[in-house]
């Protein structure tokens, strides 16, 4: 029993406390009840006036909104009115770019055609150009062989030259040594004046005509030799083997100068060369006998001045004679 006491003891207090809260409840629920009513009332109050606001603003809008699309529809109209001018305008446009393309396309062909044309002639132009171009290259070619040629002539001209120039130089040598040999002749003749005024006279004419002979071109040897022959001629027909050494002595020179005038016919070359060597060949034809001392010391010099040059024409296969 107590137990049962005891939990309706408890139920009891639960109960009284759910009655509690919900008594409270209850009356915050009136209390919510009666505010809200005043708050729903104000809030309609609230939306009248706002209404009214509203309406207010609404016909002034409309005003304003009438006004508007009657300026609205007199620029359409305008618009419309400047469509139709674009659309003619453009209209316009379509025909003139329609006739442009037409001229453009014609223009087109024609140039094309032109392009067609010029490439075509340059084609023809570079075909020429390009033969033109190997027949220069030929001519070119040619000339540079040709200039080759010619550099190699001017070398030879130049080695030509330079033995001409040696050769001139020993001809000089010759010709100084011929000088050198007449003026010995002179010298003899001198020393040998006692044997004779003829013999000394006719000595006096060879030595003469030599000495011009060194001094004269040499396109005037050719006429001297014929006097020296013509000479010879008369020398011989007064000389006799009885003579001094000096008339022996010209008389070889005399012979020598014959042979080199019969040589002369055959070879015009060579002559000038045997001429020039006559003098030093003349100092030594005479005996050991006729020669005096100092014909002897001139020979033995000239001999050794002449063997040089003769060696070096002999060596550079110019040809000489002996008489």
């Amino acid at each position: 029993m107590q137990d049962s006491l005891f939990s309706a003891m408890e139920s009891v207090i639960g109960l009284m406390k759910e009655v509690e809260f919900q008594e409270k409840a209850a009356q915050v629920a009136k209390q919510d009840a009666t505010r809200g009513g005043l708050k729903i009332l104000e809030k309609v109050e609230e939306l009248k006036k706002m209404l009214d606001h509203a309406k207010e603003a609404n016909d002034m809008h409309a005003g304003e909104v009438y006004g508007e699309k009657s300026i609205l529809a007199t620029e359409v109209k305008e618009l419309q009115t400047r469509l139709l001018g674009l659309s003619d305008e453009k209209d316009k446009s379509i025909s003139i770019l329609d006739e442009m393309r037409k001229t453009l396309e014609a223009r087109l062909v024609i140039a094309e055609e032109e392009r067609r044309k010029a490439e075509q002639e340059i084609l023809e132009k570079e075909a020429s150009a390009l033969s033109a171009l190997a027949e220069q290259e030929l001519i070119m070619e040619k000339v540079v062989e040709e200039s080759k040629l010619l550099q190699l002539e001017a070398e030879e001209n130049a080695k030509l030259r330079d033995f001409l120039m040696e050769k001139g130089r020993v001809v000089d040598i010759l010709q100084r040594e011929r000088t050198e040999g007449m003026m010995e002749m002179t010298k003899l003749k001198k020393e040998d004046a006692k044997s004779g005024e003829s013999e000394g006279g006719e000595v006096e004419a060879l030595s003469s005509y030599y000495i011009a002979d060194v001094e004269k071109p040499g396109g005037e040897i050719s006429v001297i030799c014929q006097d020296v022959k013509s000479l010879k001629e008369n020398f011989d027909k007064h000389a006799s083997p009885g003579k001094s050494p000096l008339l022996r002595q010209t008389s070889s020179i005399l012979a020598s100068s014959n042979s080199s005038v019969k040589s002369m016919a055959s070879d015009p070359g060579p002559v000038q060369l045997e001429l020039l060597e006559l003098p030093a060949k003349a100092s030594r034809t005479p005996s050991v006998g006729s020669q005096t001392p100092r014909s002897s010391v001139g020979e033995e010099q000239a001999g050794e001045a002449g063997a040089k040059p003769r060696k070096e024409l002999l060596d550079e296969d110019w040809e000489l004679f002996d008489f």
